[in-house]
């Protein structure tokens, strides 16, 4: 379109075609996982080898993986995206213990969306601090 996101040019045309594309570049992704969900449960089975809690644990250490890639340029230095990683993922690692008593069983799925608020409290706070 020739505009700069967020500037005064952008305007309601801008946003529209924003959105359609959006959707569209979701919508490769949905056809390809509503094509491909059959092929990839033989491929689930064929990996796990009739082992679940394998299965688990390489679909956990996947993620930790994954999002440890990602975040590792962040933790170099220390600013609101440091502390929003490391007050989460310590948030989170709390609450695991915690859903092991009795109150934590009632909290427990809501257990990610906690340590992300805290996180972006504690961000808060350290802008604050930090300033920026």
């Amino acid at each position: 379109m020739g505009v700069s996101f967020g500037g005064a040019d952008y305007n309601e045309v801008a946003l529209i075609v924003s959105w359609l594309t959006m959707a569209l570049n979701g919508c490769g992704w949905l056809l390809s996982a509503t094509i491909l969900s059959s092929k990839l449960e033989i491929l689930r089975h064929k990996i796990s080898g009739g082992n679940q809690a394998g299965l688990a644990l390489l679909s956990a250490a996947s993620m930790v993986a994954v999002f440890g890639n990602l975040s590792s340029g962040y933790l170099l230095k220390i600013d609101t995206a440091a502390s929003v990683l490391s007050a989460a993922a310590v948030m989170f690692i709390l609450l695991r213990y915690v859903s092991k008593t009795k109150i934590g069983k009632r909290i427990r799925e809501y257990n990610l969306g906690i340590a992300m608020i805290s996180g972006m409290i504690v961000a808060v706070i350290v802008k604050m601090i930090i300033g920026g």
